[in-house]
């Protein structure tokens, strides 16, 4: 994977999900360390809020660290969104880095949709969940079915760096630690 024809894109880790999403500490902390990552090395974020107006808002403690307002959306999937794919293709990227809530539904159907369009995607484990663990599980698998590549907050940050020697090495250490 480059980083430079890449987007992390974070799925509705919205405000009413949030007390029914098992490990979501976990997931809200992985995905700021890709916010955070992604932002010191120029890496576009995009994110999306379902149904804001029933569902509510992305959560505080990752919309203070994006650049840009979550694109709403009804469909399940990321590219129902017409916003969110003109904003792809301003990006022209070739890569596409998925952490969200919940697994089986928004993340999933998001991924086949970008497979379909010829995207390379990348699935962060341990930055998805959904209420229930066998949903999780099941999403999992029909991603490696699927030919998704599954990674972990911290295997996306290294690959974005490459090497110990890249000029953000020890800004970006700080995130992981």
């Amino acid at each position: 994977m480059n980083k430079n024809n890449t987007a992390l894109i974070i799925i509705d880790i919205q405000e009413k999900f949030i007390p029914h999403i098992n490990a979501i500490d976990e997931v809200i902390k992985n995905t700021c360390k890709l916010i955070n990552a992604s932002n010191i090395l120029n890496i576009p974020v995009i994110a999306t809020e379902q149904y804001p107006k029933g569902l509510g808002n992305i959560d505080s403690r990752l919309s203070e660290l994006l650049k840009e307002k979550p694109y709403a959306k009804t469909c399940f999937s990321c590219f129902g969104s017409e916003e969110f794919k003109i904003k792809l293709k301003e990006l022209n990227v070739k890569n596409l880095v998925l952490c969200g809530i919940e697994s089986h539904v928004c993340v999933t159907q998001t991924f086949i949709d970008a497979l379909d369009k010829g995207y390379n995607v990348y699935l962060v484990a341990n930055a998805i969940s959904s209420r229930h663990d066998f949903d999780h599980v099941i999403a999992l698998e029909r991603a490696k079915q699927e030919g998704v590549k599954l990674v972990t907050a911290e295997m996306i940050i290294f690959d974005f760096l490459r090497d110990a020697n890249h000029e953000k090495f020890k800004e970006i250490s700080k995130i992981v630690r």
